[in-house]
């Protein structure tokens, strides 16, 4: 029989020490983080400057282990079959509200471009998160080059007419007959599905909803495309007071599919 040495045995405490310590490692390395998402009733629906947006007021949770949100895009399918694929674009929080002497509630929010988002399993990560269409934007980007160079041409020619040259421009006309043409929306059902890319996952996590769109959500939303225009009108012409634009945003009913 053999005798161990008390420094044996030492070193055998020692080493089973770290057995629990490895198998919680293991644990972390090997186990999956089980996302979940819970959104607001009514989504944000716009079309402004930006092109499409489609705004989110929702919260993830995560189990099993903490989890970073690398990417989010939502992919919109209309009744009819047309389909829209927008990334996010923005995170917005509400940090703190107050309310003054008068009644009136003032909200504190923080504001920042979207590139990640921590969730850990003790604490939901409630945002409010902007979608918006990067191809469009760079499309409207090329053309809003062209119309910039064109104003600046006529600017160093035309010094006496060049708002009226400019706004009679074929790069104008371009920019806008693309808003006309980028508009996407329909009156009708869309299906919408939330896709979720968490760091280190192949596949992203899917969560699935669905909304309607009224005939005059449509009409308010087509009607933007004036504002669009008066946008640049003003930007290459202001007008001598302030203006405001007015920008519609349908807020339909965000159900959960099963």
């Amino acid at each position: 029989m053999t005798t161990w040495q008390p420094f044996e045995w030492i070193a055998l405490i020692g080493a089973a020490a770290w057995v629990p310590h490895i198998v919680v490692w293991i644990y972390k390395l090997a186990v999956k983080p089980k996302l979940f998402l819970v959104v607001g009733q009514a989504p944000e629906v716009g079309y402004t400057t930006y092109g499409p947006i489609f705004n989110l007021e929702c919260a993830y949770s995560v189990q099993r282990k903490d989890a970073l949100i690398v990417k989010v895009s939502i992919e919109l399918t209309h009744e009819r079959g047309q389909k829209t694929y927008l990334t996010w674009k923005t995170l917005n929080e509400t940090l703190s509200r107050a309310q003054s002497t008068t009644g009136e509630t003032a909200e504190f929010t923080k504001n920042q471009t979207a590139i990640a988002l921590q969730i850990s399993t003790t604490n939901p990560s409630e945002k409010l998160i902007g979608f918006q269409d990067y191809n469009f934007q760079l499309n409207k980007q090329q053309c809003g080059y062209k119309l910039a160079n064109t104003l600046k041409h006529f600017k160093n020619t035309e010094k006496d007419d060049y708002v009226d040259r400019t706004l009679k421009s074929k790069e104008f006309a371009e920019l806008c007959e693309f808003f006309k043409n980028g508009f996407s929306w329909q009156s009708g059902n869309y299906s919408v599905i939330v896709k979720t890319w968490i760091q280190g996952a192949r596949k992203p996590h899917k969560f699935r909803f669905n909304f309607e769109l009224t005939n005059q959500d449509f009409e308010g939303l087509e009607s933007n495309i004036k504002t669009i225009n008066q946008v640049y009108e003003n930007t290459i012409s202001p007008p001598t007071t302030p203006v405001n634009e007015f920008w519609y945003w349908a807020r339909p009913i965000l159900h959960t599919q099963s």
